[in-house]
């Protein structure tokens, strides 16, 4: 280009890029012929002559040398539009957008947005990706096998957000429920049922099916009516006789005078002809009329002049000018169900599980929506608390629901993630542990439940959902606190293994393993929030609430499909961001009735002192048992022993337990389970040869303990083990009974 003024009139910093490596000679296969200024709008425009590589005989009808003109605007840096200048130019192709209204046609170059390559695109960049166009399109490559079917229109005005409900169906009173408008001038409308008919225009949204047809070019939307009847392949001549028909059925014409028009059109599509699969191309074309006024363009209803009522037209006059009606194309995408989010999430729906989810704090508000918005289950929740400010600062929820029962205020949180709330089947402001008149009702709920999910952090609740005796399986799921943990327990589908069970195993493992050292002692500092002595909070930041709340949400998910039982604990190490898992194990029990009171023996625990009573054989053995006491329940865990100490003696027809350090031990594990796993007893083994029956020596014994534990609503019990069985003696005040079993009753 010799005038150096009409490099300088290129506003395009691209136009001028590619005008200078054109004349550089970077690019021998191409030749810089002119430029221009394109008006209204402005482009930049840079012609050229580009040299291509096709057969001499190729399919599709490319030169070995195309004029090509490419378009860049003068005001932003968007997509450079390609367009072929010879006018037998093979526009019949796919990956070309058909053009009209002044934009003229221009070839496809990708398939991803301009700005995952705005970056990186370099005049030379873009010749060779020109030339691999015209390359492709002369072998008839261009269209790869798996890609799918071309899209026949583009440039939408709108979008159109329509309840799920609607999708493929015919919708009346339809009110716009939201509008917002991006810069670039495309509206986001979204369209809802049951808003205040007197305040909002209204809507009827009627599907139309076109074709099937073979994918052709893209081309621009229409724009008005005629252009839409004229649409290519039958589709537009199509879809005028459905409209017509639809409008003489005197079904459809019940709301034509107040509703405005929404056509949505469903076009089916094929590869080519031979081609069994078929997709949908749905869009949307509002009009600014009613379906009244329609029909009265169209010339098939017109309005009686005595009564003013819409009526058809028996002999049908011409219409009018369709060109002068315009429409507006927009695209269609549908408020999410449960399928859709799944489907978003990459997920199995698991929309039709049962969901009672008692506890909706930090922990519970966190999972509770992660669960929704993946389209999981159908939930009835229940919390007695409300939403204070300082909730939220780590709770799903903001200071908008202050104020709200957390468990209303959930329920109308997961509206604005699922339509219609859809997800919600009940809610309860309501006490687990003080039901009051909301009992009945509860019970109803937990026996239509396929999961019972205790985020309350309480084991009081826990323990009492696992009394239930009609619900779904129970998954427990809290923090530690100091909130650097998570446990999630899960009982087995069978009912093998209950939440007592589960307990139990965390409490065992949480004195055992040194693994899980701090784990229930270390906590963090706390917040009042105001007068009353209970007005208090921990501290605990939302990420790491966020950070436990999401894999407390996987876990849920995975364990519902999984008939196991499980206990987990993830420990969290803030600073250097990381998450250790530690699988627990958990072992079942044996229930034993003694009275009104309960036993409960862990296998592990039996299998225990099987091996202490064996390693100290011709000896007799013995320690302390502890446990968990459920006093309301009436219930024993005996989840852990103390093997004797040091100083105890140990001889072939006696033992005396030893005291040395018993206090400290029992003190240590105190603190470890925060006073759940306590002394409840004595153990002693009795050598081979001897059943495990008291003798005098252990009545004595028996009798000097006890009285420490008259009136003290203390429970004391006595185990013997022998060879092949187990004795236990209960005392509460008094001796409530005793029960010998064989070891293999108690998964020995």
């Amino acid at each position: 280009m010799d005038d150096e003024s009409e490099l300088e009139s290129l506003a395009s910093e691209r136009a001028k890029a590619l005008v200078n490596a054109l004349e550089s000679g970077r690019v021998p296969q191409a030749k810089l012929l002119t430029t221009r200024v394109h008006e209204n709008p402005k482009f930049d425009v840079v012609r050229l002559a580009l040299e291509v590589s096709v057969a001499q005989r190729a399919p599709v009808a490319i030169r070995s040398v195309e004029e090509l003109e490419i378009y860049f605007s003068r005001s932003s840096d968007d997509l450079p539009m390609v367009v072929p200048v010879r006018q037998d130019f093979p526009l019949d192709q796919l990956h070309i957008m058909q053009g009209g209204r002044g934009v003229p046609n221009s070839i496809c170059l990708w398939d991803i947005p301009f700005s995952d390559i705005r970056s990186t695109l370099t005049p030379v960049g873009l010749l060779q990706r020109i030339q691999t166009w015209l390359e492709k399109a002369a072998d008839g490559e261009l269209h790869d096998p798996d890609q799918p079917a071309e899209p026949l229109l583009y440039v939408a005005d709108a979008v159109l957000i329509l309840p799920t409900k609607v999708a493929g169906k015919a919708a009346e009173e339809l009110s716009v429920a939201s509008i917002s408008q991006q810069e670039n001038g495309t509206a986001y409308i979204r369209l809802s049922e049951n808003l205040d008919r007197n305040k909002n225009e209204e809507y009827s949204v009627v599907p139309f099916t076109l074709g099937p047809v073979q994918q052709a070019p893209t081309r621009i939307a229409p724009r008005n009516l005629e252009d839409l009847f004229q649409l290519p392949e039958g589709l537009g001549s199509s879809l005028r006789a459905q409209i017509s028909d639809w409008l003489k059925c005197s079904d459809n014409r019940r709301h034509l005078e107040t509703e405005h028009v929404i056509i949505v059109i469903q076009i089916q599509k094929r590869r080519n002809e031979a081609s069994e699969d078929i997709t949908i191309e749905t869009w949307a074309f509002t009009l600014g009329c009613t379906w009244a006024q329609l029909g009265t363009e169209l010339g098939i209803l017109d309005r009686a002049p005595d009564t003013k009522n819409v009526g058809l037209i028996l002999v049908t006059p011409e219409p009018s000018d369709l060109s002068k009606i315009g429409v507006s194309p927009a695209i269609i995408v549908y408020d999410c169900d449960a399928q859709a989010l799944a489907e978003a999430s990459g997920l199995d729906n698991q929309s039709e599980t049962d969901v009672l989810a008692i506890g909706l704090g930090a922990l519970g508000s966190h999972v509770f929506a992660n669960l929704c918005r993946s389209g999981f289950g159908t939930w009835s929740i229940i919390d007695s608390d409300v939403f204070m400010p300082h909730n939220s600062a780590r709770h799903a929820l903001g200071q908008y629901y202050s104020g709200h029962f957390k468990s209303d205020a959930l329920a109308h949180f997961s509206r604005e993630i699922l339509e219609a709330g859809s997800a919600i089947k009940d809610t309860l402001k309501a006490d687990v542990l003080a039901l009051g008149d909301d009992e009945e009702r509860f019970l109803n709920l937990a026996a239509e439940s396929d999961i019972v999910l205790d985020m309350s952090a309480s084991v009081p609740v826990a323990r009492a959902l696992c009394s239930i005796e009609k619900r779904g399986r129970l998954i427990s799921t809290f923090f530690n606190p100091s909130g650097t943990d998570l446990v999630v327990l899960q009982e087995d589908a069978k009912g093998e293994i209950d939440m007592w069970d589960l307990e139990a195993s965390y409490y065992a493992a949480l004195v055992d393993e040194d693994a899980f050292s701090g784990h229930l002692t270390e906590k963090n500092p706390t917040l009042r929030y105001g007068n009353g002595c209970r007005d208090v909070s921990v501290q605990l930041a939302n990420d790491q609430v966020s950070l436990l709340s999401s894999i407390a949400t996987r876990q849920i998910r995975r364990l519902s499909s999984n008939a196991s039982a499980e206990a987990t604990i993830w420990r969290s190490d803030i600073e250097n961001g990381t998450v250790a898992k530690h699988s627990v194990s958990v072992s079942p029990s044996t229930e034993l009735k003694l009275d009104d009171w309960r036993v409960r023996v862990a296998s592990a625990t039996a299998k225990k002192l099987k091996d202490l009573r064996t390693q100290s054989i011709p000896n007799e053995t013995g320690g302390s048992l502890l446990g968990l006491i459920d006093h309301t329940e009436k219930l024993i865990v005996i989840n852990h022993q103390i093997p004797a100490p040091p100083d105890s003696l140990g001889r072939p027809h006696c033992f005396e337990r030893g005291t040395a350090n018993l206090s400290e031990e029992t003190q240590s594990l105190l603190r470890r389970t925060l006073g759940q796993v306590r002394y409840i007893g004595e153990w002693h083994s009795h050598p081979p040869g001897i059943e495990a029956i008291p003798s005098r020596q252990d009545e004595k014994m028996y009798a000097g303990l006890t009285k420490l534990f008259v009136g003290a609503s203390e429970p004391f019990l006595m185990a013997i083990i022998s060879e092949n069985n187990l004795f236990l003696r209960l005392f509460v005040n008094e001796t409530i009974g005793e029960i010998t079993i064989p070891l293999e009753k108690v998964g020995v």
